[in-house]
């Protein structure tokens, strides 16, 4: 049953909403963090070949990820007109759609990653460790991607606790398997680098068949009365495209910034590796509040309840200031107590707690770049999240980075490149966020 967000307390929505899937979110970055340690414990090459690995597979998923933004913010808005049964055709022709992604990805990883691969590592001899893991990885691109359907239904209807409840058990589990697949036992042979990838695809399977259980117990999908229509796709590809597009460029930038970096040596890769996954967790909450936008903008949007949608921002700012000072006090915290159990190298332990000390003063722009997007896609204007994303991703950090590979300076201008880019797609998204806001309160 759908939860209704057009009425009701703010701010007891918005928590209600984000705590839950925050909590997921900070289960699911530690089981990222869970994977960087154990490789940690191989060698730093394997770090340097995880962050490789997991950089060309969030591009590959990213692809998809931006559709299924598109899915919650459609059924959000039909939830709003209480169209039933356009919510029900959407959530179906969303599997289909799960489907084609899943063939077009494969398609895309056979005939690409490769080439990728051999452009960004730079020839460094953590290539070999980083093909082995995403060849394996991949085989959960289709439990990856009917998981996120999935979860982007539940999450329009109001419900972000089925996707914590998951993430909270594959933490623990991953722990479990990575120890089990990496030194083997119980019939298991010692899979050493591997294990972290068979253990991954392991628990997405898991997560697959927990999160379509939820979506049934909706009773939103029966394929009796299921009529394929092609207009269907189309919207969603519409609404989704400038998303996924975003977020391919978000992994384009990881691999021009990773390709800049690797010239420096494994260490600063390693080094960016720690410190992206502890930056993940200062992260966390904003994810959950950007959802918490997601599902009550679209929504309020599909009810025409503008001027509740404006309510909302100013709840959902307040809370961004809120997170940015706790979140910076934590990362600079990490610098000198998490960062060390990561590495033995005092070198990687020095770039990494320089990185974590430029990205605790970045946060805020994160931030707001996150709730500002989820905007635009829940009132159904995804349009400038592409151009944004190719700015912000590729163009302005290609000339920084490139200023800084000329010059011959140290890692941290490239961190600094990183915040100067983030923080001008900051300020431009708050100005349409409000430009848009103004003419539909107008319009009405």
């Amino acid at each position: 049953m759908a939860r209704k967000l057009t009425s009701g307390n703010i701010s007891t929505q918005i928590r209600s909403m984000a705590i839950p899937s925050s909590i997921g979110f900070f289960f699911y970055t530690m089981f990222n963090i869970t994977d960087t340690y154990f490789a940690s414990t191989i060698s730093t090459n394997a770090i340097a070949s995880l962050v490789l690995a997991s950089t060309v597979y969030f591009m590959i998923i990213s692809i998809s990820r931006g559709m299924s933004t598109a899915v919650t913010a459609l059924i959000g808005n039909a939830l709003g007109q209480k169209d039933i049964k356009k919510v029900q055709n959407l959530s179906m022709h969303a599997y289909v759609f799960a489907a084609f992604m899943i063939l077009f990805l494969y398609m895309f990883y056979f005939f690409f990653v490769d080439y990728i691969f051999t452009f960004t590592s730079n020839g460094n001899d953590y290539l070999e460790n980083s093909i082995l893991f995403i060849n394996i990885i991949v085989l959960s691109l289709p439990f990856f991607l009917i998981s996120s359907y999935s979860n982007a239904i539940l999450i329009s209807h109001g419900d972000s606790k089925s996707f914590r409840n998951i993430l909270i058990n594959n933490f623990f589990l991953n722990i479990i398997l990575n120890y089990w697949f990496i030194y083997g036992g119980f019939g298991i042979a010692a899979l050493g680098f591997e294990g972290i990838a068979y253990a991954t695809v392991t628990t997405e399977f898991i997560t697959t068949a927990y999160l379509s259980y939820k979506v049934y117990k909706l009773n939103i999908i029966n394929i009796n009365v299921f009529n394929f229509d092609f207009k269907i796709i189309k919207e969603i590809l519409f609404q989704g495209l400038p998303s996924t597009l975003n977020m391919t460029l978000m992994s384009l930038g990881a691999f021009i910034l990773i390709y800049f970096i690797s010239i420096l040596g494994d260490d600063i890769v390693a080094a960016y590796g720690i410190g992206i996954r502890l930056e993940q967790m200062a992260l966390i909450p904003s994810i959950g509040l950007s959802i918490a936008v997601s599902a009550m903008i679209a929504q309020n949007n599909g009810a025409k309840n503008y001027e509740r949608i404006e309510q909302i921002m100013s709840k959902i700012y307040k809370y961004s200031y809120i997170l940015y000072l706790l979140g910076a006090m934590f990362m600079l915290l990490c610098t000198y107590t998490l960062a060390p159990l990561f590495t033995d190298s005092l070198n990687v332990l020095k770039e990494t707690q320089i990185y974590l000390k430029v990205s605790a003063v970045l946060l805020l722009a994160y931030i707001l770049v996150f709730v500002n997007v989820a905007f635009l896609q829940a009132i159904k204007r995804p349009k400038m999240i592409f151009y944004i994303g190719l700015a912000r991703q590729i163009i302005m950090p290609s000339i920084l980075f490139y200023i800084a590979y000329y010059f011959n300076l140290s890692a941290v201008y490239y961190w600094f490149a990183t915040f100067l880019s983030v923080s001008i797609a900051t300020f431009y998204l708050h100005y349409l966020q409000k430009s848009y806001l103004k003419e539909l309160i107008e319009k009405a």
